[in-house]
Formats: structure tokens, C-alpha cells, sequence
């Protein structure tokens, strides 16, 4: 599997789960996210993110901080901020406990439809107390 078809294929497992369904306004925010995510080649660079937060995940459930029981996206174990809480992708992955769609942020201040130099900027704050670990 590509890392597109793995990204995509995450994403829409945690969508069923978030939203019931994919809607259409889900599915149309998606297939912007995923052009934009071609056109970048960021797919690896998100299921990175993916990774460090599923390591998180573990290393809480270890130390007793988090249920197992309950799925990535209802107990993330870190926290994204700025403007990479605008990526839809980014909440379907566990990466920010903000719903873009709920709160219609713009996915341009993360994702530029024109030009992109750089990756973008993520940050993810874990709590301390796996910090310690």
C-alpha cells in the first residue's frame, strides 16, 4: 500500500468513527486535503505524526494514564495546536482533538492551495507526565 492509499485509508476508518458515516461535506474536505497532500508529498510526513502519537498512546496506557478501551480519537495523547488544527486529516489521526469542520476553519493557513516552500508546522504537546518517561 502507498503511503497515499495508508493516509487515506486511516482517514476514512476514523471518519466512520468520528462522523457515523462520510458525508458530504466530510468527503468533500477530504478529497481537497488529499489533492493538496499529493500535490506536497506529505503523506509520509503525516503518518510520522501518526506514529509519534500512537507511541504516545502506548506509553500512556502503560503508565496507567490512558484507557485502552478507548480508540485514538477519543483520548489522543497529545494535543496539535496552531494552524495544523485546521486539517481534517489531522483530527481523523489522532494528531488534534479540534474538529475543523465543527468550528469551519480554513484549511488554507495550513495547506496553501498556490505554493508551500516549506513543510508545514505541527506542533503536538504531550502531557508532562509522559514526559517524564
Amino acid at each position: 500500500m502507498t503511503q497515499d492509499a495508508y493516509l487515506e485509508k486511516l482517514c476514512h476508518e476514523a471518519a466512520i468513527r468520528r462522523y457515523g458515516s462520510i458525508t458530504p461535506e466530510v468527503q468533500q474536505r477530504l478529497a481537497e486535503e488529499f489533492r493538496l497532500i499529493k500535490k506536497y508529498n506529505l503523506a509520509g510526513f503525516l503518518l510520522l505524526y501518526h506514529e509519534v502519537i500512537k507511541l504516545g498512546r502506548e506509553v500512556m496506557i502503560e503508565q496507567g494514564l490512558s484507557d485502552s478501551s478507548l480508540t485514538l480519537e477519543e483520548n489522543p495523547p497529545g494535543r496539535g495546536r496552531g494552524s495544523s488544527v485546521s486539517l481534517l486529516i489531522g483530527y481523523l489521526i489522532g494528531l488534534s482533538h479540534i474538529d475543523p469542520l465543527q468550528y469551519k476553519l480554513s484549511l488554507e493557513r495550513f495547506l496553501p492551495s498556490d505554493t508551500m516552500n516549506n513543510v508545514p508546522d505541527i506542533d503536538l504537546d504531550f502531557p508532562r507526565s509522559i514526559a517524564k518517561i
